[in-house]
């Protein structure tokens, strides 16, 4: 048995000195076509190169509702994760709070809060690198990925 997780809003996370401080802004999934995620990088709402160079920036994440009923079978899951290999969670909960909720369906939903996959890619962005970033629609070849700090 799985657990089925949707994600019901992304937005502008704030950081400082490495410490998750909340949300800024927040976009709700519901109706959207684009990625909200990929709406705050493309339109340069982010600051990640100045997160990872300073510790003080914004970065995207998204609010994650699940059955609230499957909490602690999501907590056993998360304890077998690998942090090396996940490390986006940022916190969650068997009852979502109420300034995460985004309709009054959420009302009894368990919430993760999770850094967006796609702030690996924001700094290209942000550093003029790369002009467009279109989340889950094509592939970079790795052998040409270069290291960000050369620009």
């Amino acid at each position: 048995m799985g657990i089925y997780v949707e994600t019901s809003a992304t937005g502008l996370y704030r950081l400082e000195n490495f410490t998750a401080c909340g949300f800024t802004e927040i976009i709700s999934h519901t109706g959207t076509t684009l990625s909200p995620g990929e709406i705050l990088i493309r339109g340069k709402y982010t600051s990640v190169s100045k997160l990872v160079e300073t510790g003080n920036g914004l970065a995207t994440a998204a609010i994650k509702i699940f059955p609230s009923f499957l909490y602690k079978e999501l907590q056993n899951a998360l304890k077998k994760l690998t942090p090396s290999i996940f490390s986006g969670l940022i916190s969650h909960g068997g009852i979502i709070s109420p300034s995460y909720r985004i309709s009054s369906k959420d009302r009894n939903k368990g919430y993760m809060i999770i850094y967006g996959g796609a702030n690996l890619f924001a700094p290209l962005i942000e550093k003029g690198i790369a002009t467009n970033l279109s989340i889950a629609s094509s592939l970079f070849d790795v052998e040409k990925m270069t290291d960000i700090r050369n620009y």
